[in-house]
């Protein structure tokens, strides 16, 4: 018998008791005796394990509702906490996403994920990595009580750009989308319903700091997608995240943002 399942570029292990089966490239099977059974499809590139309970009178039979994994597992998990809904990264974290998802050169990605809390003066409570080619990026937010504003924008290891804004509390839940348009080159962010999508371009877009980390997140090369920030000094929560490459997944976030690249 035999099922499918949503993300076609994962792995999946399948198990019922004794008996084994194989899953790759969005199909899982295992040969099974009639009878009842409970199968477990597990995932290479998500936490998650799925069981589902089936009455085998026919070898081809089929289970109809597809395997949906949506905790994203990490690649290194050293101090990894997996939650319901996700994750808790200790300080000081970074780590691809398991399988090392890659926005290859000329294609952009979405990265969507809910935290809590901006933490202290300056450093912040996690955020995205991006390997862009061999330069370790991050996306995230922060606040500056020296100059009361908050901040969101990119690091380059130790260069930082952001854009100031107000109207948001970091220390609150709130949800984030970063989308890359590989079309034009630029970075939309979306903050909870917040007024303003920021948009950052090659050009003059990242105004703090003189634009520093321009010719690191905006070169032409791959981009290899993950979470957390090695300048958190906080354990950081994230909830219902998700990532997804390739043009229908960057149009269907920006027409959510009100958006069109």
């Amino acid at each position: 018998m035999g099922g499918v399942y949503k993300n076609d570029n994962d792995t999946v292990t399948v198990t019922s008791g004794a008996y084994s089966g194989t899953g790759s490239g969005g199909t899982w099977s295992i040969d099974l005796p009639v009878g009842e059974h409970d199968i477990t499809v597990g995932s290479a590139m998500f936490h998650e394990t799925m069981t589902e309970h089936v009455n085998i009178q026919d070898e081809d039979a089929t289970v109809q509702t597809p395997v949906e994994f949506k905790i994203p597992r990490l690649t290194t998990e050293d101090g990894v906490t997996y939650t319901e809904n996700g994750f808790k990264l200790p300080a000081k974290f970074l780590s691809s996403f398991a399988g090392e998802p890659t926005a290859k050169s000329g294609t952009g990605f979405v990265i969507t994920y809910t935290t809590a809390g901006a933490g202290a003066d300056w450093f912040n409570r996690g955020g995205i990595y991006l390997m862009v080619g061999s330069d370790r990026c991050h996306f995230s937010l922060a606040s500056r009580a020296n100059v009361n504003s908050n901040l969101v924008g990119f690091s380059y290891y130790d260069k930082w750009d952001y854009k100031q804004f107000d109207g948001v509390d970091l220390n609150a839940e709130m949800t984030i989308t970063l989308v890359y348009a590989a079309s034009e080159n630029t970075y939309y962010v979306k903050i909870n319903e917040y007024a303003q999508t920021f948009k950052f371009t090659s050009n003059a877009d990242l105004d703090v700091y003189g634009g520093q980390v321009n010719n690191a997140i905006f070169r032409t090369a791959d981009r290899k997608l993950g979470m957390g920030y090695t300048k958190s000094f906080f354990e950081n929560e994230y909830k219902n995240v998700y990532y997804g490459i390739g043009e229908e997944a960057v149009q269907k976030a920006l027409a959510e943002m009100g958006l069109e690249a």
